[in-house]
């Protein structure tokens, strides 16, 4: 694994980390982050970041385990992404809660609407999906850490 694949992966684990901790406190104290605060901002550089990840997954060579090859053919990649981690992924970038913040004029705080709001916070937990698989990540990192260790 290269180093800027590592970086890359190190990144994507501290967003979503950043995820786990930042949705349950905006959808428990109802937070609306204004559009001019460094809230809004750092969770849309998030979202950016994940609307990216999805081209990048789609062109990311993968080890298959049978024979120990890297494949590098885009048609056999995607199509191992589609059948894994494409619909999550797509599902979690989707921006519902921007989309009904923008949708919905006036959400009080005691209306349907506003609660709405905050449940479609719920979709970005599908990120957190893939912190399950980053236990073998992890298991990467740390044979890499031994190695160069020695």
């Amino acid at each position: 694994m290269s180093g800027k694949r590592q970086a890359y992966d190190i990144v994507q684990l501290l967003l979503l980390l950043y995820t786990m901790f930042s949705v349950p406190l905006q959808i428990a104290f109802s937070h609306e982050a204004p559009l001019d605060s460094l809230t809004f901002w750092v969770d849309f550089g998030v979202w950016l970041f994940f609307l990216s990840d999805l081209g990048i997954q789609m062109n990311t060579y993968y080890l298959y385990e049978r024979t120990g090859q890297w494949v590098s053919d885009g048609k056999k990649i995607r199509s191992k992404y589609f059948r894994g981690w494409a619909i999550v992924d797509v599902a979690a970038v989707i921006p519902v809660d921007y989309i009904l913040r923008f949708a919905i004029n006036d959400p009080g705080p005691q209306g349907n609407s506003t609660r709405l709001l905050r449940l479609s916070r719920l979709f970005r937990y599908l990120r957190l999906l893939k912190v399950m698989s980053a236990q073998a990540w992890m298991e990467r990192l740390n044979d890499r850490i031994q190695a160069w260790i020695g």
